[in-house]
């Protein structure tokens, strides 16, 4: 069997990025904490930026770093799209996988009940990240123009959700 890694990178890390880290935020409410929402800024390209929210232990909602500081640089990329990908209370990530290169070109989503959400184009090299028995959690990563890197906690699944492991759907 094999380990369980801490967290997951995707992306390439490097000097000089604008960095963030959820986990800042996250830590001032009660744990454990969920992915609930994405929000992905993307052109035909690359990834532009993400906004990642959470639920706490108590179901109040956090909102991640901003997608807004973002903005100013999409006009330069052509035609910016931005989509949503919400995932039910009594789900969790089992997947991430994508396309990436010297910067993150696509994230694509599934849940533990097969809803799953795709942003970006397929150029670079294929990643798919799944712990059976685990989800994601806090985000962090950098970025200049683009997406450059993300890493996100791999987190056991909370008991109340261990009957997730068994229903985990094939595509």
């Amino acid at each position: 069997m094999h380990a369980v890694p801490e967290h997951v990178t995707i992306g390439l890390p490097r000097e000089g990025l604008q960095s963030f880290d959820d986990h800042t935020e996250l830590a001032k409410h009660p744990a454990p904490y969920r992915i609930k929402e994405i929000e992905v800024q993307y052109t035909d390209e690359h990834i532009l930026g993400t906004v990642f929210k959470y639920a706490d232990a108590k179901g109040h909602t956090i909102d991640g770093h901003d997608i807004e500081k973002f903005k100013p640089f999409g006009h330069l990329f052509g035609k910016v799209h931005k989509k949503h990908f919400k995932i039910d209370d009594d789900d969790e990530i089992l997947e991430i996988s994508g396309h990436a290169g010297a910067r993150i070109n696509e994230l694509k989503f599934k849940t533990y009940k097969g809803k799953e959400e795709s942003f970006g184009v397929k150029n670079g090299v294929h990643f798919v990240y799944s712990f059976p028995g685990h989800t994601f959690g806090s985000v962090s990563g950098g970025y200049e123009k683009h997406l450059d890197f993300i890493r996100i906690h791999v987190n056991e699944l909370p008991p109340a959700k261990h009957h997730l492991k068994v229903i985990i759907i094939k595509s």
